[in-house]
């Protein structure tokens, strides 16, 4: 059940989307300056980067929880309810606990704003992380970065470790047209004197580097982790990971051949922050839970795939990871993606990797793009549906006409969030 202080939290909140995205730091630093500065009372490991940020903080937050530590977990954007954003010791934060910290952050808000500072959605969001942080008494959080990294406002953090995924060309209206341009912005979460682990390739791994040389930032690139074997199915993945003389055999409970490359720098991380144990890592490894990425399940017997792939590079890698991972001959593909997305070359990509497209718009906030225009970039056959659960319950009709048929749901993690609400019944924010 919802309640109506809940209710309000959210209408409020989601009145700063009017504001749009604004990169800057001047005004999350005068609005945790309000509070305090919260973030300053624990140290943060910053995961940053073009995609996988969201896996790769789960497991890091993950290994720390089984290493003993309080901690704090936050992540963007949510799929049903906003308080998914906030973990504390493995759990989403509740209602009650939203609304009480809130009331405090809100109150800031209004004064700094009387001040001539006007917080956007996503700072408001990041000083309402450090403050439930805060007052729930975490050892540590593991932030999300939002855009970019340079003048996005998690990098406010008591940074003790940063951890970019991996970079490719993405929103280059704001980060910039090149991948080294892209790659100046991210690595603007290393600190100084501080390690950074990277995930980073070719022209960006260059980047990377020179930012930590002259930082004095100790650098711990990706391939110092060796793949030593795996065995994939379509509920996990068993993986055998070298790191100079040690190895660490175990199994991850997400499938997806980014998932090891994301383990990989968890691990990394692990044994860069305080060394940790081995057994912290295998076992926090192994209890990640990050639904919707590449999530498996079945609906009256037909397999379904769920990936919020909502990019180009993101899609190609999920559509790469399926034959090897599922091995279905015929992929119903149901789709909807945001308009601020690439969606012609997702739709190219589709087109060549499914039998049959389902297209729809999700309902978050008017930001699908209309299916028609997704249409005029197929070139197979498809059908355009009202809803995300109208488009599955098709493909799960038309799915008796193919051979080891999958239906795999894809565009965003809006499309996704929407076919979990439908097919697991999970409750969801009503706005």
């Amino acid at each position: 059940m919802v309640g109506d202080a809940y209710l309000e939290a959210l209408r409020n909140i989601y009145s700063l989307h009017a504001r749009g995205i604004k990169p800057g730091l001047l005004r999350i630093i005068h609005l945790l300056d309000e509070l305090d500065n919260p973030h300053l009372q624990y140290p943060s490991i910053v995961v940053g980067g073009s995609s996988g940020k969201g896996s790769t903080s789960s497991m890091i937050g993950s290994i720390l929880r089984e290493a003993g530590y309080k901690v704090g977990l936050f992540t963007k954007p949510h799929m049903l309810r906003y308080t998914e954003r906030f973990q504390v010791g493995g759990r989403e934060i509740s209602q009650g606990e939203l609304v009480k910290t809130y009331e405090e952050v809100w109150e800031a808000k209004e004064s700094v704003e009387s001040k001539g500072h006007y917080p956007t959605f996503f700072e408001f969001t990041v000083a309402l992380a450090f403050q439930i942080f805060y007052k729930m008494g975490v050892e540590l959080a593991v932030m999300e970065v939002g855009l970019g990294g340079r003048l996005d406002a998690v990098n406010i953090a008591n940074t003790t470790l940063s951890v970019i995924t991996n970079i490719h060309r993405e929103h280059t209206h704001i980060l910039g047209e090149t991948l080294q341009e892209i790659a100046l912005e991210k690595g603007g979460i290393i600190r100084k004197g501080k390690p950074v682990v990277s995930g980073a390739e070719s022209g960006a791994e260059k980047v990377i580097k020179n930012i930590a040389y002259i930082l004095s930032a100790p650098y711990h690139p990706i391939h110092d982790v060796k793949l030593l074997s795996f065995y994939p199915s379509p509920k996990g993945q068993e993986i055998e990971l070298s790191l100079g003389e040690s190895t660490w055999s175990f199994r991850l409970p997400l499938i997806g051949l980014h998932q090891i490359h994301n383990a990989k720098l968890a691990l990394y991380a692990a044994k860069t922050f305080h060394s940790l144990p081995s057994h912290s890592i295998i076992r926090g490894l192994g209890k990640v839970y990050w639904p919707g990425r590449m999530e498996y399940l079945q609906k009256d017997g037909v397999p379904i795939l769920l990936d919020c792939a909502k990019d180009p590079y993101s899609l190609a890698l999920t559509l790469r990871s399926i034959p090897i991972y599922l091995g279905h001959n015929s992929v119903l593909t149901v789709v909807s993606i945001s308009r601020d997305k690439d969606y012609k070359r997702m739709m190219s990509l589709l087109s060549k990797h499914s039998k049959y497209l389902f297209i729809t718009r999700h309902r978050v906030m008017g930001r699908a793009t209309d299916p028609k225009t997704l249409a005029s970039f197929s070139t197979i056959g498809f059908k355009i549906l009202p809803s995300v659960e109208d488009a599955i319950s098709c493909a799960l009709q038309y799915s008796k006409n193919f051979d080891n048929p999958l239906i795999f749901v894809t565009g965003s993690v809006f499309t996704v969030g929407e076919a979990i609400k439908y097919l697991r019944k999970e409750p969801s924010d009503p706005l």
